[in-house]
């Protein structure tokens, strides 16, 4: 199955990585859709790592900086946009874009989302492309932000 993934994500060149070594946060309670996303992303070439709960994540951000943190929004103990109001409250990981990974409905949930902070979000269920092609949109943004602040 891993191989029609990359097969059918390579067939258009807009989903390879943006540029080689970036680093990305797979963040989710869910050992399937973890795994799914973290080894979709790999195949596209990313560097990957995982975390199953936020406060795991937290801890994996203190060791790495990720390029991106994708990360569902319900989780126990600490929910994504807990998660992601803390990150965004602090200095030194407030610029890491944070992709919410969700099923809800609800617009408070989304309004929740960007209220935290968050750039972006994907509605599950997540097919692989449209998952590489929102981190490749969002590490494309925040390369065109670098280039405008060094211009000005």
């Amino acid at each position: 199955m891993w191989k029609w993934i990359q097969s059918f994500l390579f067939q258009d060149n807009s989903l390879s990585p943006v540029s080689q070594n970036q680093f990305i946060l797979v963040v989710d309670d869910n050992e399937t859709e973890r795994v799914f996303y973290a080894r979709t992303l790999d195949k596209a070439g990313y560097e990957i790592a995982m975390a199953q709960s936020a406060h795991e994540a937290m801890n994996l951000v203190r060791q790495r900086r990720p390029d991106v943190i994708l990360t569902d929004f319900y989780m126990p103990e600490m929910n994504g946009h807990e998660m992601c109001r803390i990150l965004k409250d602090d200095p030194e990981t407030a610029g890491i874009p944070v992709i919410f990974l969700t099923s809800s409905d609800k617009s408070a949930d989304l309004v929740e989302c960007f209220d935290a902070g968050c750039e972006y979000f994907l509605k599950k269920p997540i097919d692989a492309r449209s998952l590489v092609r929102q981190v490749n949109t969002v590490l494309s943004d925040l390369k065109q932000e670098q280039v405008c602040v060094v211009q000005d």
